[in-house]
């Protein structure tokens, strides 16, 4: 399954990356999917998800 969504502004790499990811877990909760699988190459954004642990608040203090 995939999707896009359009999101006005100026944003770093990171952050972008963080906004998608987020918009992702969203996407999938919203549809009832609680088996998932998360994929990026952004490996910084993966490290510090796994270094705090998933969170959505993680993901709300990004930005």
């Amino acid at each position: 399954m995939a999707a896009s969504k359009r999101i006005e502004g100026r944003f770093s790499p990171y952050v972008a990356e963080c906004l998608a990811i987020r918009e992702g877990i969203y996407f999938a909760l919203k549809r009832g999917f609680h088996n998932w699988v998360l994929e990026s190459d952004a490996n910084n954004v993966i490290r510090m998800i796994q270094l705090r642990g998933y969170s959505f608040v993680f993901l709300r203090q990004v930005i």
